[in-house]
């Protein structure tokens, strides 16, 4: 027995999936590093890939524990990471609007899961 309305739903992450932005968030965490004269290491980007900005300041950049530094860093990062995307713009992939625009059409409800801020 079905206890929702909808018998069908669409759950998706959004980077990777409707967009790719991957060129956005390099580009974002190289300006901060400038912004803060901290070092990217080697190989930073692709070990980073997918994680929580307070996972990847501490543990993969090595740029600070302290907690308080680890959230100013993060929201100066997607605020670089805003800026990036109104300077460059971002499009769907391929097939994104078709396959949304049947998804609206069938009245099947879709949702973003993702880890990034809101």
């Amino acid at each position: 027995m079905r206890t929702s309305s909808f018998p069908w739903a669409a759950l998706f992450d959004w980077d990777g999936v409707i967009i790719d932005s991957s060129s956005h968030h390099e580009e974002s965490w190289e300006r901060l590093g400038r912004e803060i004269g901290k070092p990217l290491p080697e190989g930073h980007f692709k070990r980073s890939f997918g994680r929580k900005n307070e996972m990847i300041i501490p543990e993969i950049l090595n740029w600070t524990n302290e907690d308080s530094e680890i959230h100013h860093l993060s929201l100066r990062k997607e605020a670089l990471y805003r800026e990036v995307v109104a300077e460059r713009g971002v499009e769907a992939l391929p097939g994104v609007r078709t396959w949304l625009e049947r998804l609206r059409v069938a009245g099947i409800p879709c949702v973003i899961g993702s880890s990034t801020h809101r």
